[in-house]
């Protein structure tokens, strides 16, 4: 500031000069400084000043010099912070590093930040030498104000600027939680792609649990498609935005693929019966699975080609009508999950028919009482099994019987004296089931008859005519001729 002046009183004129020094021991006059006050430039170390006046009378210059003043001046370095640091989004960056301030007097800190570089403002509280900074969110700038106080006066500098960049990342989004059936293939992902700072990379990750979860090898890119599966899966997306050799994560929201797991269960019953027998029901073991589950039989007549028996979705199943071919079944297992249906068919039993014709016998005959009929002939049994036989005789054609020891495909009978009627008992044996059919009757017609009588002897005379001989009648069976 200027320096004050008392003016100088006595005799004479009086004229100035300023001298200068910066020891305060050698002094030299400043060019021009010939006021009464006189102002110093701007000054970078202490500097002591005082003033010569000349007083002149009578041609006769006489000089003396005021006392010294001395400007003291405040040297100091604000020393620095350092340095420039990448962070992410909603960290803290590493605490500064600091260079502490050096030179005169006694030193104060103020910590400023700044949105911009430009545009600074003090930090409540921040008056240490070095400083940690809070989580950020968005770029930062910061500076510190040191201030060195000597004799009172303080006197402020600023360090370096630093510049801690926040690198940004939105992690995007992944969609869409799925319902799949076991070992099916999920839609591949659709996804929002990531947005940031840096340069953005991705990384794909899987979890059996929800909860701990591994990259998956070579899953790269912004979408994935699952392989075939057969657990619930979770998987995650993790961007990766690399600015300033920082890499920085964010995760989006996981998606589920639920797994509809399903065991179709049981079914026993293969069995094997007559035509036009009604099958033993069905026994079962229940399907298990994660969903809602419900049932529908099936039949097929091939083995190969299923359809649906209306009405039949319990677990268990018992035929009602009777069955005339080989018939196969199985059952569908269904489970439920929301909209998600899953289908497993169960194994396949097979109700096997025994079908045969047990041909037939022929044919009817008439003979006489006392005489042998003609063996019985014979068209043989077709289809399935083994086949044994049985023939049986009736007097009535109603009341059956067991010939003994009649057991081959044809029978003769012996010598008949009363109409008797036959027939044959065909067993057809397929895997252990037996099942037994009957051949048409025949009839064997014995023509019983009396042939009456004649009556009676007599004697005549030659040449005489006999009496008529009477007659009884014959009685029986069949029209009357007579030859005499």
């Amino acid at each position: 500031g200027e320096l004050l002046s008392v003016t100088p009183s006595g005799d004479g004129a009086f004229t100035y000069q300023w001298k200068e020094s910066i020891n305060g021991i050698t002094f030299s006059n400043i060019d021009g400084a010939v006021d009464e006050t006189f102002t110093p430039p701007a000054l970078t170390q202490d500097t002591w000043y005082k003033r010569a006046v000349t007083s002149t009378l009578n041609g006769k210059e006489c000089v003396l010099e005021t006392n010294m003043v001395r400007i003291t001046v405040v040297n100091f370095s604000a020393g620095s912070i350092g340095s420039d640091q990448t962070i992410c989004s909603g960290s803290a960056p590493a605490m500064f590093t600091s260079v502490a301030a050096s030179g005169d007097g006694s030193f104060a800190y103020r910590w400023q930040d700044s949105p911009n570089g430009i545009d600074f403002t003090n930090i409540d509280g921040a008056t240490m030498a070095t400083y940690s900074a809070p989580t950020l969110t968005s770029d930062t700038w910061y500076r510190r104000v040191v201030t060195a106080t000597v004799n009172g006066i303080p006197c402020t500098a600023e360090t370096n600027i630093i510049k801690v960049t926040v690198n940004n990342l939105l992690p995007g989004a992944v969609y869409e939680d799925q319902t799949i059936c076991e070992g099916i293939t999920p839609d591949a992902f659709t996804s929002d792609a990531a947005t940031g700072d840096g340069d953005i990379t991705y990384i794909w990750q899987v979890s059996l649990d929800g909860s701990n979860y591994n990259n998956i090898t070579g899953a790269l890119l912004e979408t994935y498609a699952p392989g075939a599966l057969t657990q619930d899966t979770w998987y995650k997306r993790q961007a990766i935005s690399t600015l300033n050799s920082v890499q920085c994560a964010a995760l989006a929201v996981p998606v589920k693929v639920t797994v509809n797991n399903l065991t179709a269960g049981s079914v026993s019953g293969t069995q094997t019966i007559c035509e036009g027998d009604i099958p033993a029901a069905f026994t079962n073991v229940a399907a298990t699975g994660d969903g809602d589950i419900t049932y529908q039989w099936q039949e097929s007549i091939n083995g190969t080609d299923f359809t649906n028996i209306g009405g039949e979705t319990n677990a268990g199943y018992a035929v009602t009508d009777p069955i005339l071919q080989d018939t196969w079944y199985r059952r569908l297992a269904i489970s439920t999950i929301g909209a998600n249906e899953c289908t497993k068919e169960s194994n396949t039993i097979k109700v096997t028919v025994n079908n045969f014709i047990p041909g037939s016998i022929g044919t009817d005959q008439t003979i006489c009482e006392g005489t042998m009929p003609a063996a019985l002939t014979s068209v043989t049994p077709t289809g399935d099994g083994a086949f044994a036989y049985r023939w049986l005789s009736s007097a009535d054609g109603t009341a059956y019987s067991e010939i003994p020891g009649a057991i081959s495909e044809t029978y003769s009978p012996g010598i008949l004296t009363a109409d008797t009627w036959y027939r044959r008992e065909v067993k057809s044996t397929l895997s252990g089931k037996a099942c037994v059919d009957t051949t048409n009757e025949v009839l064997i017609t014995v023509v019983n008859f009396n042939p009456g009588s004649i009556s009676e002897d007599q004697t005549i005379c030659e040449g005489d005519t006999p009496g008529e001989l009477l007659s009884v009648t014959p009685s029986g069976d069949g029209a009357f001729t007579y030859q005499w």
